[in-house]
């Protein structure tokens, strides 16, 4: 059963993220098309912290959204939402959805009817979503190993893949090759500890996989421009700066 924890439902499209410590998936469905009118509608997979940027940047007239306890972790360097497609069946459903919404009929059972068209848009989307989550689960596998110095032969093995047969699925779903996605992961962990902890430059250096202090400088100057010690002075310097100007 697929658990719902909130519905959220506008149409002035005055949404706002209140809560920016919120992560994960939600269900987006939206309507181009004015009150009762009957007009082009799409279902997607977003990652939360995404949707007011979705709402923003489309012209659409109504959404709703959907919270759901669908615990799998994004990469927000890479697959922040997932286009998902519909048939005629439930292009009607989720129209019926809205105009429920729209004309506030309090007879019609929303939960259940949600709940029966994300059941089926999974199940008509199940190869695509099933790609996707195991990015999902390549990604968890190296944040939490990133201390191991992982190799690309190790994410194959993980994968049950050869080597060739993972590059090609990493440049079909994420556009970038494993030692890159590796690498780009090591340099996001690497950021953050510079950004929010007081953590030695090995100690971080060991976290992101390294075994000594002058590998993991070389590595991140190489991506960042910068050393570690000069980032951090940065972020600081402007945090500082910034908080003097508001």
């Amino acid at each position: 059963m697929i658990e719902l924890k909130r519905i959220y439902y506008t149409n002035d499209l005055a949404y706002s993220t209140n809560d920016l410590s919120k992560k994960g998936w939600t269900i987006l469905l939206t309507k181009k098309g004015m009150y009762l009118e009957k007009s082009e509608v799409e279902i997607i997979l977003i990652e939360y912290q995404m949707i007011f940027q979705y709402v923003e940047q489309n012209v659409l007239n109504q959404i709703i959204i959907v919270e759901m306890n669908l615990f799998c972790e994004p990469s927000s360097n890479y697959i922040r939402k997932i286009d998902l497609k519909i048939n005629q069946e439930l292009s009607s459903l989720i129209q019926l959805l809205f105009t429920r919404f729209e004309t506030k009929d309090r007879t019609y059972l929303v939960e259940p009817a949600i709940e029966m068209i994300i059941r089926k848009v999974f199940r008509l989307n199940i190869s695509t979503l099933k790609e996707y989550f195991e990015i999902f689960k390549l990604i968890a596998f190296i944040k939490e190993n990133l201390s191991e110095n992982l190799s690309v032969s190790d994410l194959a093995e993980f994968m049950h893949m050869s080597k060739p047969t993972l590059n090609r699925f990493c440049l079909n779903k994420i556009n970038t090759v494993p030692q890159d996605l590796i690498n780009d992961i090591k340099i996001t962990l690497a950021k953050n500890l510079l950004e929010s902890t007081d953590e030695k430059i090995f100690e971080i250096g060991e976290r992101a996989g390294f075994f000594n202090a002058s590998a993991f400088t070389i590595f991140f100057k190489r991506s960042t421009g910068l050393s570690p010690k000069e980032y951090r002075q940065n972020y600081f310097d402007s945090w500082k700066e910034h908080s003097l100007t508001t």
